[in-house]
């Protein structure tokens, strides 16, 4: 049979179907159509997806057809409750499917398979069109009974007479094994774990196994043979091909020729021929297979075949059903070179094995492949797949591996990474035994990755050909046994308004603020992330929604549904323009909502408009209310955006021109105070001739002298709506104020006088300043700014009487002695510790350091009162 879609290129072709409505028998119902009764060109289209090669097939055709899968708990890696409802969901999904078989002589069931959820199926191709099928319910895929072949090298050298090999860079025992064992640090992880893989069940799935060989022992049970329909063979363990007897060798091979070549030499052997005396086999052989060691309660399968050049969609299930029955699921990449790979190696959940050399290197025919995954597996891809990855998952010996053969009771020199699998294989089985408690097949692929290396030179990230890199077995028993137990999250993430999934959100998991992990969503909207036991904090976010979080606590072995619904956000994007609809650039644009009151005076954010006129708010929670309040060259206005929808809404603001007739004083009263030093006088800024009221006001006001005076106090006069300036919270350490305000609704319109704020200086030090209005003083009212007439602001004059002003309370210090020195500084009438103390806490006051000749008592310093003077001010008690 030819194969199409070669190349890196998707396996089933879409070919467009028709289909009958048809009634499927049962209860009290009528009896479903024959096959070969469809009328292709009458029916309507369907998406079941056919082999293009199929539509040419006549006489007597197999074919598999896959059905829709199950959908099962994906994190529950219990194996009789999985083995469970996939049967159950084939049973019922294929049922249509045998009923109408059973009515067609030119249709007939060779085969079920549970495990992917499929049918074997000869067809009269004469009789039957393959369109056919799309009739029948819950059919997903029509394709080929593909064949299979074992992953072996044509160009490493075999054959080999050596007994042993040399010893790897990382060897640590003097026992003879083969190098691969001593590459991978199998010898070490014997001793450390104190195991060789007792407890544990490997599955092989080949050419069979030499029974006799003495390196092998497996027992009478743990043998299976599978024809090319899946179909079992009686028959007892034999292998006439050699390939399967090699690897299993690997696996748990013993030392009976004098080199241990088994890399877990006390795990239980399982073994299932599934490959003919050539080397081949067939999908429908590989499906029974995993059923087989699925059922026979095995901890690995380890498969050193595959389909090379494909990415079936079929091995997608076969892998994952498996895992989630609790089997770690070890695969060969192929022989075919850089740029290639094979399923199911190329399944993201197989762990896949590269292969190296004595060396460390990467053999040249190794497979390998970096996979972009919408590309390659598009909507067939699991939601938590990651965008793309590598195939091979790690690397291991396999070029010229010694191990058991078929022909004798010697050693067989083989190369592929068929040889490479089965010590990924072995080291599987040497962390389960190891381990206190279950291993998890997720949690234990993730240990070999992260306990894989690479030679000096290989790039640190996964690559084609090392993929994590070369496995050693000391570190992955250390790490699996110390693998904390934990669970899964897994969840859908919709839009609130359309409860429709979004594709592409990013999900991060945090534990106490740390960041744990990132993935995204599929298309479909889904994620699945493995975690820890803990307490985590899960996180969707995505552009154009506004993010959710939610919290799950994960407990041991358990699976944990966490689905988040985000609400779209809206985007503010409009022009400013003045009332001839020209563009007005740099205006201040200040997005407001409301606050705990109802009132529009949380501001969301600021911008200035570019030189367009144009402004963007994007990002923001709908269904609520927005004001936007605009200024730009004295000109002021406010519109309201109600119930914002998602999308983008795009007001236009327009701000008139200024009115030139209408004229207004702004002034400070008093406009002139004589102060003594210390003294405080509060002035008065008004509006006079602001009849239409004011909306909002503009302005900075500020000292001439700041030596001599400084700012104590400001407050804004008629419950103003909006703040933007002065911060009323901050302390006045300026020598000026600026003032930008929205009056609202107390915009005392009719009135001629209108009083904006209030501010309160203190006088420091005898002499003069002024408080004066910079030159720009915008007052807006219905977006036109008042033309300003007249501004007024307040001379100042400080006057110094004899000695200081008060420090402590209204009464002045007092110089008791007549010394020009005021040692009462509280101004009780005597000198007393008090007036010591209150010196102390004063030392930094204005008035203090101002009249620092007045408390010069340690005659050091005439300009500054010091700590010394306290001292001695405290000496004349």
């Amino acid at each position: 049979m030819d194969r199409f879609l070669r190349d890196c290129r998707r396996l089933l072709l879409v070919v467009a179907l028709t289909t009958l409505v048809l009634g499927v028998a049962g209860t009290g119902g009528a009896a479903a159509e024959n096959l070969s009764a469809v009328s292709v060109e009458s029916n309507e289209l369907s998406d079941v997806e056919i082999e293009e090669s199929l539509t040419e097939e006549t006489g007597t055709t197999e074919l598999l057809i896959q059905f829709e899968q199950a959908e099962i708990d994906r994190t529950n890696t219990d194996r009789e409750e999985t083995v469970t409802q996939l049967k159950a969901h084939a049973n019922e999904t294929q049922a249509e499917l045998v009923e109408r078989a059973e009515h067609d002589d030119a249709v007939e069931i060779q085969n079920q398979f549970w495990i992917t959820n499929a049918a074997l199926v000869t067809v009269d191709a004469d009789r039957v069109p393959m369109a056919a099928f799309g009739t029948v319910d819950g059919v997903r895929q029509v394709h080929q009974n593909y064949q299979v072949e074992v992953a072996e090298t044509t160009t490493a050298p075999t054959g080999s007479t050596e007994s042993a090999v040399q010893t790897g860079p990382t060897a640590s025992s003097t026992s003879e094994v083969t190098y691969g064992l001593e590459t991978i640090n199998a010898p070490s992880a014997w001793e450390m774990a104190d195991t060789k893989g007792e407890g544990t069940t490997v599955a092989v799935l080949d050419t069979g196994v030499d029974a006799d060989h003495p390196d092998i022992d497996i027992a009478e049970d743990n043998w299976a043979e599978f024809d090319g329909s899946g179909e079992p063979v009686d028959s007892e363990p034999h292998d006439n091909h050699g390939h399967g007897t090699h690897v299993s060798g690997t696996v748990t091979g013993g030392d009976a020729t004098g080199t241990q070549i088994g890399v877990a030499p006390e795990a239980d052997l399982a073994h299932a021929k599934i490959l003919d005396d050539n080397g081949d086999g067939s999908l429908s052989q590989i499906y029974a297979g995993i059923q087989w060691a699925i059922e026979n309660d095995v901890d690995v399968i380890s498969m050193s075949v595959g389909v090379d050049g494909f990415y079936l969609e079929s091995s997608i299930y076969e892998v994952r059903n498996a895992k989630d029955a609790g089997i770690f699921f070890v695969s060969s990449a192929g022989n075919d070179f850089e740029g290639t790979s094979s399923s199911p190696a190329n399944v993201y959940d197989t762990v896949s094995v590269g292969m190296t050399n004595e060396f460390d290197d990467v053999h040249i025919e190794s497979s390998g492949e970096e996979i972009q995954t919408d590309e390659t597996w598009g909507t067939a891809a699991p939601a938590d797949w990651p965008d793309e990855y590598v195939v091979p998952t790690v690397a291991a010996p396999g070029v010229n591996v010694a191990s058991a053969d078929n022909e004798g009771p010697g050693l067989d020199y083989r190369s592929g990474t068929s040889m490479a699998a089965p010590h990924v294989s072995g080291v599987a089985a040497l962390a389960i035994s190891s381990a206190d408690d279950d291993v998890n097949p997720y949690e234990l692929r993730q240990a070999f990755e992260d306990s894989a290396w690479k030679p000096d030179g290989e790039p640190e990230d996964p690559d084609s050909r090392y993929g994590h890199g070369i496995i050693d077995a000391t570190d992955i028993v250390t790490e699996s046994d110390s693998t904390d137990d934990g669970g899964t999250v897994t969840g859908t993430v919709t839009d609130a308004d359309s409860t429709g999934a979004i594709a592409g959100v990013t999900v991060t998991i945090e534990s106490d603020g740390e960041l744990i992990e990132t993935v995204e969503t599929s298309t479909g909207g889904e994620y699945a992330v493995e975690l820890a036991a803990g307490t985590y904090e899960v996180t969707a976010a995505a552009d154009g929604y506004e993010s959710a979080t939610s919290s799950v606590v994960i407990e041991n072995g358990e699976h944990e549904t966490v689905s988040l619904s985000l609400e779209a956000l809206g985007t503010l994007e409009g022009d400013v323009v003045d009332q001839d609809g020209n563009a007005l650039g740099d205006a201040a644009v200040t997005l407001l909502q409301r606050d705990d009151d109802g009132e529009f005076t949380d501001v969301v954010a600021e911008m200035s408009t570019d030189s367009t006129g144009a402004f963007t708010f994007a990002d923001l929670p709908t269904g609520q209310d927005y004001e936007l309040y605009v200024v730009c060259d004295g000109r002021e206005e406010t519109i309201r955006v109600t119930d914002l929808e998602a999308g983008t809404t795009e007001p236009v603001v327009v701000v008139t021109e200024p009115l030139e007739d209408q004229e207004i004083d702004v002034e400070l009263r008093p406009t002139e105070s004589t102060m003594d030093v210390g003294e405080r006088q509060t002035f008065e800024i008004v509006a006079v001739g602001a009849d239409d009221g004011i909306d909002g006001y503009m302005f900075e006001i500020s000292l001439t002298n700041s030596d001599v005076v400084t700012f104590a106090d400001v407050e804004l006069t008629n419950n103003p709506m909006f703040v933007h300036q002065p911060d009323l919270d901050s302390s006045l350490d300026s020598d000026s104020i600026a003032f930008a305000v929205g009056m609202g609704a107390n915009d005392h319109e009719g009135s001629d006088e209108i009083r904006l704020a209030e501010v309160t200086v203190e006088a420091l030090s005898e002499g003069s300043s002024s408080i004066v209005f910079d030159d720009e003083v915008d007052v807006i009212q219905d977006t036109t700014p008042y033309q300003i007439n007249h501004l007024a602001g307040a001379d100042l004059k400080i006057d110094h009487h004899d000695g200081p002003p008060a420090i402590v309370g209204d009464s002045p210090p007092q110089d008791l002695n007549g010394d020009g020195l005021y040692e009462d500084v509280r101004g009780s009438g005597e000198f007393t510790i008090l007036d010591v103390q209150a010196l102390f806490d004063n030392l930094d006051n204005n008035i203090v350091q101002k009249n620092a000749e007045h408390f010069n008592f340690a005659d050091i310093q005439e300009d500054e009162v010091t700590i010394l003077d306290v001292q001695a001010l405290f000496d004349q008690l």
